[in-house]
């Protein structure tokens, strides 16, 4: 045999090798249909009960009984009609404290609406204790409920220096203009 006819016939080989791997491969094996997933483990124990409900707190009431705009209110000691008390020095002072603090407010708004600018009055009502019975809005010239609100919030934050002699009413004019 020379060698030509040795290497067609060792091309023939292997090209009847290949197709009978590929003849063995592209049987189609049955399918297996896939195992179902198992179901989740039964427990009895005590701890699978959920807890229970959290109690509801009361959060402060968000009204506007002027019309005029949000205020935040919660009973605390100031059942009075009128208030008779009388501010001190330091009821003042943390009282401009806090509407400084209404600029963060006012700085958010601004950056959805560079041209906002405006005032607003609010009437905070302090309890004998000093707690917050209410922060409304009284004079209302920004018109825009978010500094509003926000506002009303900050003034009713933490506690303040107890008034003389009762409840007091206090009126806090704040004015909103970019810097």
């Amino acid at each position: 045999m020379n060698t030509t006819s040795r290497l067609q016939l060792v091309s023939r080989a292997s090209l009847l090798v290949a197709s009978l791997a590929l003849v063995a491969c592209s049987k189609k094996e049955e399918a297996k249909p896939a195992p179902s997933p198992a179901p989740p483990p039964i427990s009895h124990r005590d701890d699978d009960t959920p807890p229970p409900p959290e109690p509801e707190v009361e959060a402060p009431k968000v009204e506007a009984p002027t019309g005029r705009g949000p205020a935040v209110s919660a009973s605390t000691g100031c059942e009075p009609k009128v208030c008779a008390g009388k501010e001190t020095e330091e009821l003042a002072q943390t009282l401009a404290g806090r509407a400084r603090m209404t600029r963060s407010c006012y700085e958010m708004a601004l950056r959805g609406d560079p041209t906002l600018q405006g005032a607003a009055s609010f009437k905070v009502r302090i309890s004998p204790s000093g707690t917050v019975c209410s922060a409304n809005v009284a004079k209302d010239d920004i018109h825009n409920a978010a500094v509003l609100a926000c506002s009303a919030k900050r003034l009713s934050g933490a506690g303040y220096p107890k008034p003389k002699g009762g409840c007091v009413d206090m009126t806090v004019p704040i004015s909103f203009k970019p810097r």
